[in-house]
């Protein structure tokens, strides 16, 4: 098995973590959502947008948009299904167009 120099340091620093806190749970450790999706992920997803070059960008350009729009009618229509379908079952009714704003 073939290490990278990142992955011996994450291992190196995991174990010297579990040694010192006698495997107890710490706050250190602690994943939280919010700053996951606000802080480290943004960075991920441009770092990938700024990675790919022009040109495999707009050759791609009509996959990469069918992608996007036909993933967002799915969710759509999966989202919707599942609202008609739960909201009775929770008790909320019918609701107007002014619940939705």
């Amino acid at each position: 098995m073939h290490f990278t120099t990142f992955e011996k340091i994450g291992l190196g620093t995991g174990i010297i973590i579990l040694l010192t806190s006698g495997g107890t749970s710490s706050h250190i450790l602690e994943f939280k959502q919010e700053f996951f999706f606000i802080y480290l992920l943004p960075p991920i997803i441009f770092n990938a947008g700024f990675q790919v070059k022009k040109k495999q960008f707009f050759q791609n350009f009509t996959t990469i948009t069918l992608f996007g729009a036909i993933g967002t009618l799915v969710s759509f229509a999966v989202i919707s299904f599942g609202a008609t379908r739960l909201f009775p079952k929770l008790g909320i009714g019918y609701l107007d167009m002014k619940d939705y704003l």
